[in-house]
């Protein structure tokens, strides 16, 4: 049976988790955009950080998140001196993977636009900074909505990796609960409806946002 009396805290979990979901989110996407833009070969970089962004996204998508997560919370005040909480720790360590994953979807979608637009771009007189802004990323993102949003639905359900370095998201909660009242089975089916609920409602946001796009193309 699950104990009504746990709804606030489980609510504060749940809370947790939506927040650390965004904060990670606003990391993933604007580091993935540049990540992106910059590996596509269609903004001049110089080939040495070109280099270095495919290494480090190579590495960031090789190992596995609760490694990195592990690496972020314990070796790095190690090696540099500078602590981090459980909180920021998840925050840095979920956004620096998934925008490693950002970064192919949207350096795909780039290198997948027409270079016949490119040409009509420069023809209007746009720069190449100018297109990449207010023409290609806008297309890009609108054709690439599905394999973005799966990567942010992704990202949620990652969240729950933080608990096991002490973060008191929805699964902290819910671990807490269980090693208190032995209630393994309600939690953990409560948990999960939780979890589906967010989805859920992610994926519906999504659907609406594809249709408002669709309407406004046609």
């Amino acid at each position: 049976m699950i104990n009504f009396t746990n709804g606030p805290l489980i609510m504060q979990g749940a809370c947790t988790s939506l927040i650390l979901w965004l904060l990670a989110l606003c990391i993933s996407t604007s580091l993935g955009t540049i990540i992106g833009v910059l590996q596509s070969g269609y903004i001049p970089c110089p080939l040495g950080i070109r280099l270095l962004l495919n290494g480090v996204t190579r590495v960031l998508r090789g190992i596995p998140f609760y490694l990195q997560l592990l690496i972020m919370y314990f070796v790095i005040p190690l090696c540099t001196g500078c602590s981090l909480s459980a909180f920021t720790a998840s925050v840095v360590a979920l956004g620096l993977c998934s925008s490693a994953y950002v970064g192919q979807i949207i350096c795909g979608g780039i290198q997948a636009y027409d270079q016949s637009l490119w040409e009509m771009t420069q023809l209007l007189g746009y720069s190449r900074y100018q297109a990449m802004r207010y023409l290609v990323l806008p297309q890009v993102f609108r054709k690439n909505l599905l394999a973005l949003s799966g990567e942010v639905d992704q990202l949620i359900k990652t969240t729950a990796v933080c608990s096991t370095i002490g973060v008191l998201d929805l699964m902290g909660v819910t671990r807490n609960i269980i090693a208190r009242e032995m209630n393994p089975v309600s939690m953990y089916l409560l948990t999960a409806v939780l979890f589906l609920g967010i989805s859920t409602g992610w994926h519906v946001f999504v659907g609406w946002l594809q249709r408002r796009i669709s309407y406004a193309k046609a």
